[in-house]
């Protein structure tokens, strides 16, 4: 989301900066190797905790919401949440936003093909064995031609991981980051 948000205001952004990380900027181009990924686990997990995150904040949503909107968007929500990811990006946000089917929602929420409209700086951080990330799908060229995006990789580090330490691993991300 935030590196659509970076994309679609281009020189209108009023933040100063980006970190982006452990994200996907081929939405579609990653979509067989997600499902297939992890015998479906991290399909059914990332969309059981995301129903849940998104659960967690009902009343502020609701605010940006009709009534009506909000009863539907949470019903399905509910339906879905343990259907995985896939399964919710299609049945629950994919009609939220107006779309008929998956392949239309991610041809406009995916980053690729858009990553030159970014105009702040912007450091993007993945690891190359994150198990839910294809690293074919990575936009390295397009990343490469935009003076504005940084794009870091690391051979391991999972997803959104990056730990260091034997007796107290701790995450060492934010540390490029700041």
């Amino acid at each position: 989301m935030l590196t659509r948000y970076l994309t679609g205001t281009s020189d209108k952004c009023v933040l100063d900066g980006a970190l982006i990380y452990g994200s996907f900027q081929n939405m579609k181009g990653n979509v067989d190797f997600f499902r297939q990924c992890g015998g479906k686990l991290y399909d059914k997990a990332i969309g059981y905790n995301y129903a849940l995150i998104l659960k967690e904040h009902e009343a502020n949503l609701r605010k940006f919401m009709s009534p009506e909107a909000g009863d539907t968007f949470f019903k399905n929500l509910h339906e879905n949440k343990l259907k995985g990811q896939m399964n919710m990006s299609e049945n629950v946000m994919a009609p939220f936003f107006g779309f008929t089917h998956l392949d239309e929602y991610y041809d406009n929420i995916q980053a690729i093909g858009h990553l030159h409209k970014i105009r702040v700086p912007t450091f993007f951080l993945n690891a190359i064995d994150d198990p839910i990330i294809d690293p074919k799908s990575y936009p390295f060229k397009e990343m490469e031609s935009n003076e504005f995006v940084l794009m870091a990789t690391t051979l391991r580090g999972g997803h959104c991981t990056h730990f260091t330490g034997k007796l107290r691993p701790q995450q060492w991300f934010p540390k490029p980051f700041l």
